[in-house]
């Protein structure tokens, strides 16, 4: 039996709760949050893209390419796509293609990763580690939602996005337009909004530390 549950969202407590009434869980924050770069982050002009294979993506490739490169032509950002996961390079490549953009070609643990989202001005995620880090960060995100743990975290974060098999072109122009536009003061909502959520992945951990001394003592008894 579990002695402590936590979930991400709201909504995920709702679901756990009507499988399991009376379920006794809270809502926390990833554990990502409690990352930090060795580094501060120095805001920059990459604008990072990063996508994972999914159906119904396939037809919304021109869609975010046009949209990518237009805001790049207008704003001076310059796009990087930065696949997550191995399995998430050949759909980046397919998609870089066709803006003849860079896609990140080295090796990617944590740090080297929290050092190149520490220099993006703006971050197209699909992928929800990547808004989570990008937040973490204070870049601002708009989201590609494929799942309703994105839109959870882009409502959380007080952000946008658009459904995966719904893209259009214009509308997503418009969002990274905003959000483009409207940096700073986002960048200061977010950095808030990351402080409280690292707050509440610290009480979690705490929890952790507490109950696995309390089975310490038990088990010396």
């Amino acid at each position: 039996l579990s002695h402590r549950v936590s979930f991400r969202d709201e909504e995920s407590l709702a679901l756990a709760n009507r499988f399991v009434p009376g379920l006794e869980a809270r809502v926390s924050a990833d554990p990502a949050f409690l990352l930090r770069p060795v580094e501060p982050p120095r805001p920059g002009s990459l604008l990072l893209i990063c996508l994972r294979d999914w159906p119904g993506l396939e037809g919304g490739l021109e869609e975010i390419a046009w949209a990518v490169d237009s805001l790049c032509a207008r704003s001076q950002l310059e796009p990087l796509f930065l696949p997550f996961q191995p399995r998430d390079r050949e759909i980046s490549l397919r998609a870089a293609r066709l803006i003849k953009a860079r896609v990140w070609e080295g090796e990617l643990d944590v740090e080297s990763l929290l050092g190149i989202m520490g220099q993006a001005g703006l971050c197209l995620g699909m992928r929800l580690h990547s808004l989570i880090l990008a937040a973490c960060l204070g870049v601002p995100g708009v989201g590609l939602i494929y799942d309703p743990k994105v839109a959870a975290f882009l409502r959380i974060t007080g952000q946008e996005g658009l459904e995966v098999g719904r893209i259009q072109r214009d509308e997503l122009l418009k969002l990274l337009d905003r959000t483009w536009g409207d940096r700073e003061p986002r960048r200061r909502d977010l950095i808030a909004c990351g402080e409280a959520l690292q707050r509440r992945a610290k009480l979690d951990v705490q929890g952790i530390l507490e109950l696995a001394g309390e089975v310490g003592r038990a088990g010396k008894d």
